[in-house]
């Protein structure tokens, strides 16, 4: 190991690695102290093949959704992979994610006592790491306004995950200068790249769970074209602030191909192998940026499968016969709105909230109106309520889309990162031509009597629009296709210029 990696390695002190291994809350200040030797390791210095082994970390639980595999619903997927679990060939560094307490689980002949206090430890961990700033998304109540009806218009099912594409965003940012940064900014309500990843981490915190109870996994990775050199300052940012994998190899090839789809299959449970199926990097990629969500939870209470039965659901095109789950929910409160009424059902971990449009109106209406969303992310002051028994039917539904968000994004105000030539990767590398060629989401959202379980990612992959900058100052210039010539003058100017077609 070179010598600037051992001075890095002797910068961080017993005492922070030891606190390091044995502080559970995911905050992000020692995890910079790790990242900042992490992302020496791997810079481009020829000690890449330091990292390949797997780094230890703790495996998700499995989905707290139970009850036995059932064809038509994803309710057995079994463990998920962590990153660093995975045997990647072209694996390079993969994050350690925080282990959180477990909720215990009584069983006879159990102490009491002991129980208890399992049970209490469980509770401060779990609501330690959830004690973000109340006001840390406020900012993005814009986002979700403006992007939830962009990509949920349109015909048939539709699912999105604005967790999933923010953080997809934010990642682009890192990655991004000038006003292609900024127009990324603007959208995410935010005025400074710092500021940007401060709510990141409280995103993350926030929403990452693997108390053996509810299942909130959070994953990002990187994806280096090994044909282009990167700068090691943004892929330290990606890595300390983002919790990314990196990948290096020959983007575009079927063996990376297959490794991306192995990576996002195992951050998901499996839960959208139909998506992945067909999900590839372009040859002309120099760079990607993947982002995954999985998310699985019980009902508070749940559905009792007995009072499961058929019944009519009147689709725009006729009437549909499908299975319907009943719940009498004694002291309910009912929500409403101008063009809806609405129900909240309690979740190991937050809730789901059904929103149903008024006879005369229709799902645009409301999501055109936005008021659904004022409700659901300000609860407190909403007036429109009232507390009353509800008899509750919900159809057992199992939904999923995939699109490319290029044209939507571009409808939210980005335009420069998807033009070549106005485009500016510069924090990343020194390539020029740079381009988002895809953005491609898929989201698959299933609901049955024990709970709910959702999966989804978000690729970005960066194209190349001219001819490749080599690495290390090293280029093989091979004429062995048409070319031109051009003869310049003592004062360049060009005395003959010419097309070679066959010599």
């Amino acid at each position: 190991m070179n010598e600037e990696l051992n001075k890095a390695f002797e910068q961080i002190s017993d005492d922070h690695l030891s606190e390091a291994a044995n502080y559970r809350k995911p905050r992000f200040l020692w995890l910079r102290a790790i990242a900042a030797v992490l992302a020496l390791v791997i810079a481009w210095t020829g000690i890449w093949a330091a990292l390949k082994s797997p780094m230890p970390s703790v495996d998700p639980t499995r989905p707290t959704i139970t009850g036995g595999p059932k064809p038509e619903y994803p309710t057995n997927i079994g463990a998920i992979q962590s990153p660093a679990a995975l045997q990647l060939a072209n694996l390079i560094a993969a994050p350690q994610y925080p282990t959180m307490v477990q909720c215990p689980v009584y069983t006879p002949g159990t102490d009491y006592e002991t129980y208890d206090k399992a049970l209490i430890q469980w509770y401060d961990g779990k609501h330690a790491q959830y004690d973000q700033p109340l006001d840390y998304a406020d900012s993005l109540d814009s986002f979700w306004a403006k992007s939830i009806p962009e990509f949920l218009s349109g015909e048939g099912n539709r699912a999105y995950s604005p967790v999933n594409v923010y953080l997809a965003l934010a990642m682009l940012a890192e990655t991004t200068d000038g006003n292609s940064r900024q127009q990324i900014l603007d959208l995410l309500g935010v005025d400074s790249i710092e500021a940007l990843r401060t709510q990141a981490g409280h995103i993350w915190n926030a929403h990452y769970s693997n108390d053996g109870k509810t299942t909130s996994l959070l994953a990002n990775s990187i994806w280096l074209d090994e044909e282009f050199s990167f700068k090691d300052e943004a892929v330290q940012n990606l890595v300390s602030n983002y919790f990314a994998s990196v990948f290096s190899g020959d983007l575009g090839t079927e063996d990376m191909n297959q490794q991306l789809r192995s990576w996002i299959n195992s951050q998901t449970g499996g839960l959208l192998e139909a998506q992945t199926e067909e999900l590839e990097l372009s040859p002309e990629s120099v760079f990607a940026l993947v982002s995954t969500i999985y998310f699985a939870a019980d009902w508070e209470g749940g559905f009792d499968k007995d009072k499961t039965a058929d019944g009519i659901f009147h689709c725009k095109d006729g009437d549909l016969t499908t299975a319907f789950m009943h719940d009498t929910i004694t002291f309910g409160t009912y929500y409403w709105g101008e063009d809806f009424g609405a129900v909240q059902l309690a979740l190991s971990s937050g809730s789901m909230w059904l929103i149903l449009p008024d006879e005369d109106k229709t799902v645009e209406d409301v999501l055109n109106s936005g008021e659904y969303l004022e409700m659901t992310r300000n609860l407190a002051r909403w007036e429109n309520r009232k507390s009353i028994k509800i008899n509750l039917s919900l159809p057992k539904f199992d939904v999923s889309s995939q699109a490319d968000l290029i044209e939507g994004m571009k409808n939210l105000g980005l335009s420069d990162v998807f033009d070549p030539n106005r485009s500016d990767f510069s924090p990343m590398t020194d390539a020029r031509e740079l381009y988002v060629g895809k953005i491609d989401h898929a989201v698959r959202v299933a609901v049955d009597e024990e709970g709910v379980i959702a999966a989804a990612y978000t690729v970005m992959d960066i194209l190349y629009s001219g001819v490749p900058i080599p690495p290390n100052n090293e280029i093989d210039f091979i004429l062995d296709r048409p070319f031109l010539f051009v003869v310049s003058s003592h004062d360049s100017l060009p005395l003959f210029a010419g097309v070679v077609e066959q010599p």
